[in-house]
């Protein structure tokens, strides 16, 4: 009733998380995506449109179709780097490492998760930076390379620590684990 485009993208962004996220319902969650895109596009808001790509990558992402996800990925991509929004840059460098991982193309995917890690030790934001280290162990692990997937786990659980971080202490506990489960020392 208002006008204001700017309220209405985030609105639309809100409700579609929320049929992404809650109900699972990925094709509403497209629609809310797609007109919250719309919105942003006229008002050539670079930042609303960067986020709201991401959001589509994540819900191609979900529905296992990783080429339509790296595709909206890198077009986040692109326009973070026009706008210089460093968290940005990292995260959909971390997101375009992901379904590197899921494509099974693990050398791309380790340097997009390296490229993510050097931003998020830049912006200090260790919580970020946990995930980064989690990505790269996780990487070396998939490649089988047990010795460095450890060191990032272990980087990653130390910070984790300092945080308190729990569900990051548990992932990389878990995933410590699965390292010496696949070199047998149980």
């Amino acid at each position: 009733k208002l006008g204001d485009k700017q309220g209405q993208g985030s609105s639309l962004m809100g409700i579609g998380s929320i049929f992404s996220v809650k109900y699972d319902d990925f094709d509403t969650a497209l629609e809310y995506y797609n007109r919250s895109l719309k919105l942003r596009e006229e008002l050539d808001d670079k930042t609303g449109i960067a986020r709201t790509l991401n959001s589509l990558g994540i819900i191609y992402k979900r529905k296992g179709e990783y080429d339509k996800a790296l595709e909206y990925y890198s077009s986040s991509l692109k326009i973070r780097e026009e706008i210089n929004d460093k968290w940005g840059i990292a995260n959909s460098f971390s997101n375009i490492g992901n379904i590197y991982s899921e494509k099974c193309e693990f050398n791309k995917a380790g340097e997009y998760h390296r490229r993510s890690l050097t931003i998020r030790e830049e912006i200090g934001n260790k919580s970020d930076l946990t995930s980064s280290l989690l990505n790269i162990g996780t990487h070396y692990l998939s490649i089988c390379n047990h010795n460095e997937a450890l060191k990032y786990y272990n980087r990653s659980l130390k910070i984790c620590e300092e945080i308190d971080d729990k569900e990051g202490l548990v992932l990389n506990l878990n995933n410590i684990g699965d390292v010496y489960c696949e070199q047998g020392d149980y």
